[in-house]
């Protein structure tokens, strides 16, 4: 004689945690990549802000920064971070100063 088995196709409260907890990082890593897109596209736009007569005079390429700063938007972030923190001072200070 075989014997019924029953199947209990009810969630566990451990598969309802996990649930919780994939949404959870699903947000937050939304968070952090729709905040490092806006900062690229600030970048983009703080690239073509300064004149060219800040960009000379501080020695950089407008051009060459502008490119990086758009290509970080489909690459990678760490060159638009190359762009903030190495290139943007000296050209906020050539502008500043002239």
């Amino acid at each position: 004689m075989l014997l019924a088995q029953t199947v209990d196709y009810t969630t566990s409260s451990t598969d309802t945690a996990a649930a919780g907890i994939g949404l959870i990082f699903v947000l937050i890593f939304g968070v952090i990549g729709f905040a490092i897109f806006v900062w690229e596209i600030l970048a983009i736009i703080d690239t073509t802000k300064y004149p060219d007569s800040a960009w000379a005079a501080s020695g950089q390429n407008k051009q060459t920064a502008l490119i990086i700063t758009i290509l970080s938007l489909f690459t990678c972030f760490l060159l638009t971070a190359f762009y903030w923190f190495g290139i943007r001072p000296k050209v906020r200070a050539a502008a500043n100063m002239g």
